[in-house]
């Protein structure tokens, strides 16, 4: 009998010391797969769009009834999870608060809006201002730009070419503009021409 009992106690130690360690590793592995696979339910929310559309535009109007700006685009799909909105061949008319005047506008070959905070522009951005009987007075070129709707700034860290009745300047490396006042702040390796005859 104690030979059996003995016996048993073996078994019943070796099953414990074996079993034990499989049943661990094989909740780990569980837990493992388990936070992968939400992990990746995270990440494909972010990649799949909540929905798309197909050469849309969209107006926003202040309290008043005057237009602030109109943001359209080829092609665009919308994030829930980043609330933002990336578009192809995005362009984008910023009017005069005051007048409702068409005062700026903006466009490139791909974009990201994050709703009500900023439009980022890349790949052959173009801006160009307007004065107040509608005549471009301003034009920008780079490949990347950032338009901040909270307080109508364009900025860049990117080369720049930015020609107005006042001057010439290329190969300039970043920029921060007031896009209302149309004064622009050229950040590096800047090369500007003045027009002396133009008053300011």
């Amino acid at each position: 009998m104690s030979g059996s009992a003995s016996l048993l106690k073996t078994v019943l130690k070796l099953t414990v010391l074996v079993i034990l360690p499989v049943l661990i590793v094989s909740a780990m592995v569980w837990y493992i797969v388990l936070s992968d696979i939400g992990q990746a339910r995270e990440e494909l929310k972010k990649v799949v769009p909540n929905f798309t559309m197909t050469g849309g535009s969209s107006v926003v109007f202040a309290a008043d009834g005057k237009k602030l700006y109109d943001l359209k685009s080829d092609y665009a799909e919308y994030f829930t999870v980043t609330d933002s909105t990336s578009f192809v061949n995005p362009s984008a008319d910023f009017y005069n608060e005051k007048t409702g005047i068409k005062s700026f506008f903006l466009r490139g070959d791909t974009g990201v809006y994050n709703t009500g905070d900023m439009l980022t522009l890349t790949d052959n951005v173009l801006g160009l201002r307007y004065d107040e009987q509608g005549t471009i007075n301003g034009r920008l070129r780079t490949d990347y730009l950032e338009y901040d709707f909270d307080d109508r700034h364009v900025r860049t860290n990117a080369r720049v070419v930015y020609t107005d009745i006042y001057q010439n300047s290329d190969d300039c490396t970043g920029l921060d503009g007031d896009v209302g006042s149309g004064i622009y702040n050229f950040f590096r390796d800047c090369h500007a021409i003045i027009n002396p005859k133009t008053p300011r």
